[in-house]
């Protein structure tokens, strides 16, 4: 069964996924209000990105990460901020030309960060979090550390992932305008140290042509998931009430063992009815 954010088709990491920060520096749970898609390639394998205590160790917070064999990874809800895009430098070459990128700007102020020795800059808002960081959904697809060029599985894949975002988002009434300016490539926000993210063969044409290809989100398919996860939601409070029945009905067994009490008796049939069982 998916929770709201968590989606359904990726394995899903919830243990660290569920810790902070949200947005760093200042965030917190469920603050994420993504207006765009920033793409990545990853500079090594997938399985290293899996790994829970090596994210943790490192500081390494995106919400999917996609291997070249199609596989699909979560490791936080889409409604929380990671923090894998929100610094640049130098902010002359941050992309103003991406109305959206233009707007995020108008909401925080930039502000010096050192990090590893030189400085780097973040978009800061008011409340102290990262305006990137929470208006963004980060995917990391894997490439080796070698710029190759992207499988068919992997853009299948990232082109999946991404249309069950706009979908999630529109259910939870923050839609996302599924058009040219939703997808960025890290290169756009830092344009010097990630100047090769996503990297020269991204093939940001075909994702775009193919996520608005066939009309409206959401399809059909996004449909029947959430059409089992109610069902199932609806079985399992089905089974929460017979237990509870259950548990009603050893409370008056238990003290009238051994014991003939037709009134109780009488509220035993009762439940063992409503249970299915007499």
């Amino acid at each position: 069964m998916s929770e709201r954010g968590w989606c359904p088709f990726a394995r899903q990491h919830r243990g660290y996924g569920r810790e902070g920060p949200f947005g760093y520096p200042a965030g917190k749970h469920g603050q994420n209000r993504p207006v765009i898609f920033v793409d990545h390639r990853m500079a090594g394998f997938k399985h290293t990105l899996d790994d829970d205590s090596w994210r943790h160790r490192n500081g390494v917070s995106v919400h999917f990460g996609i291997g070249r064999d199609g596989s699909v990874d979560q490791y936080i809800s889409i409604f929380d901020a990671g923090w894998g895009n929100g610094v640049g430098r130098p902010i002359s070459r941050y992309d103003r030309s991406n109305p959206r990128l233009a707007m995020l700007e108008t909401l925080g102020t930039w502000r010096a960060v050192t990090m590893r020795g030189y400085t780097t800059y973040a978009l800061i808002s008011e409340s102290g979090v990262n305006v990137i960081n929470t208006h963004s959904i980060s995917i990391e697809h894997e490439d080796e550390g070698r710029d190759q060029p992207w499988t068919d599985a992997m853009i299948d894949a990232t082109v999946r992932v991404k249309r069950w975002c706009l979908h999630e988002l529109a259910r939870a009434a923050m839609p996302m305008t599924a058009d040219e300016h939703m997808l960025v490539g890290h290169h756009q926000i830092d344009a010097t140290d990630r100047a090769s993210c996503p990297g020269r063969h991204w093939p940001r044409q075909r994702i775009l042509e193919e996520l608005v290809k066939g009309g409206k989100m959401p399809t059909a398919e996004y449909e029947e998931l959430y059409r089992r996860d109610e069902e199932i939601k609806t079985v399992l409070a089905l089974v929460n009430t017979k237990v509870e029945q259950l548990q009603n009905l050893m409370k008056l067994v238990i003290p009238l063992v051994a014991k003939d009490e037709p009134e109780e008796n009488a509220k035993i049939k009762e439940l063992l009815a409503a249970l299915g069982g007499g």
